[in-house]
């Protein structure tokens, strides 16, 4: 079996210790919300045990955990991270595609131990193309239980996840799908901290932090050296965001060649563009 290999330069370890009760009641709530829709009978049909509503929660184990409880602890992560609010609360059908402003979906997957994650691909279904119901961009988080840790491996867009391979998972029953799920491996996806959403947060964080900051100096001289290391970061911050939201420089399909007056020319057909 393939193992996950943690690289400390591209992902982020997240604790979340304190935080797994909150997506224990939060996750169970929303199965409860759920049950009678068309969503709750897959989910019941595909998972029987119901010994998370009586067992104690400080009590739980592995088994206990819905794919809800999971979902939650890798969204608490990324809030934390980015100093945002994961969304707790259970629409009449899903999250709407996102789990956070910005356009961004958590997908979280178990893993018992850093090293060996059960599912080294992030993963969407299929047929949220056809319905216009992909988010903007995809997080893939590793939920470790045994440690209370959260790896934020890495981003891509919903069009590179759409570029990637298509893996059956046998699922099916859920909205026509047919277990088809639009799959990259981990080692295909972005660093996390380029993901532009957090890039966006951190620089919101630091904004509020240098007038915080600000408000407690009175040295002229330490003012500006402060300031100073401010602009540095703010700069690489914008740096960062315009290099991973700017379009990619387009390239002519293809180029003709024809001779006028003896001339040989090229001609770069600029109505055909290839992204």
């Amino acid at each position: 079996m393939e193992k996950f290999i943690y690289n400390p330069s591209t992902m982020v370890t997240v604790d979340v210790k304190g935080w797994i009760r909150l997506a224990q009641y939060a996750g169970t709530d929303m199965i409860l919300a759920k049950e009678g829709t068309v969503g709750y009978k897959e989910f019941d049909e595909n998972d029987n045990d119901k010994s998370y509503l009586t067992t104690p929660k400080p009590n739980w184990d592995f088994r206990h955990y819905k794919s809800f409880h999971k979902g939650l602890i890798g969204e608490i992560a990324y809030a934390l991270k980015a100093g945002l609010n994961p969304n707790v609360e259970l629409l009449s059908f899903g999250d709407g595609n996102s789990d956070f402003t910005g356009g961004v979906d958590i997908k979280s997957t178990w893993t018992n131990k850093l090293d060996n994650t059960t599912d080294l691909y992030l993963v969407e279904n299929c047929y949220k193309k056809d319905k216009g119901q992909l988010a903007k961009y995809y997080v893939k988080a590793n939920v470790n239980l045994e440690n209370e840790t959260v790896v934020l491996v890495g981003w891509c867009t919903a069009a590179e996840l759409c570029n990637g391979e298509i893996k059956n998972y046998g699922k099916g029953g859920k909205y026509g799908d047919n277990g088809d799920r639009y799959a990259l491996h981990y080692t295909k996806l972005k660093p996390y901290y380029t993901l532009p959403p957090y890039i966006l947060a951190a620089t919101n964080k630091l904004k509020q932090e240098r007038e915080e900051t600000l408000a407690t100096l009175t040295d002229i001289d330490d003012i500006a050296i402060y300031k100073a290391m401010v602009n540095k970061r703010m700069e690489c911050l914008k740096k960062l965001y315009i290099e991973n939201t700017k379009p990619k420089t387009p390239k002519p399909i293809f180029e003709s060649q024809y001779y006028v007056g003896g001339k040989e020319y090229n001609e770069r057909k600029k109505s055909w563009w290839q992204l």
